[in-house]
């Protein structure tokens, strides 16, 4: 078992804290939270519990998502196996329960991978490619992982799958020649354009 080397030390104890906390009727450390966000008014609070469309961008701005979309519509109209690739870490493993219940609404035919960190290490690797592949998927997503697996997104090319990156880390110099990436912190990403434009205003 990994043993933390630091310990989180919260002070929940402001006054600010506790006045937005009656304001909303959520607790001390919920109020505190969202004013470390910067939500430190019930307006802006309540704004950011309560997400609407009319405050979301259109998700097509996104690099990528047109391709990824197209390609996985094709995916589910052929029956083809696609395989959702997650990291082992709490928001790769609920991106990855997050993806299979999509796919699963859409009548995809689907399976599902993370890696063991010990004996496989981080991202996608070699091993995993050529045993999903061997079991007959066509398709492989990555979800909160990929966007440095240059060398393995090329190997998957060579096998024949293709690969959708879905990732949130910060972008190499190199991209991986996937069949679409979706991050939103690639540099040429109207995506991000659009939501730092927003955060200026």
């Amino acid at each position: 078992m990994l043993q933390p080397t630091t310990k989180w030390e919260l002070n929940t104890e402001s006054e600010s804290a506790q006045v937005l906390a009656t304001q909303l009727e959520v607790s001390r450390l919920t109020a505190h939270l969202l004013i470390n966000r910067g939500c430190d008014t019930k307006e802006k609070a309540e704004a950011f519990l309560h997400m609407n469309e009319d405050r979301m961008h259109d998700p097509f701005l996104m690099k990528g998502m047109k391709e990824a979309v197209d390609r996985i519509h094709q995916a589910i109209i052929d029956q083809e196996k696609i395989v959702v690739f997650g990291d082992y870490d709490v928001d790769g493993v609920s991106s990855t329960a997050l993806m299979c219940e999509t796919l699963s609404k859409l009548g995809s035919k689907y399976d599902w991978y993370i890696p063991n960190r010990f004996t496989e290490g981080y991202g996608p690797n070699r091993n995993a490619f050529n045993k999903l592949y061997d079991e007959g998927a066509t398709l492989l997503i990555t979800v909160d992982t990929g966007i440095a697996a240059v060398d393995t997104v090329a190997y998957a090319n060579e096998l024949g799958l293709d690969v959708i990156i879905t990732d949130h880390h910060e972008v190499g110099p190199e991209i991986p020649n996937a069949f679409a990436v979706i991050n939103p912190k690639q540099k040429d990403c109207l995506y991000r354009l659009v939501t730092l434009q927003v955060l200026v205003l």
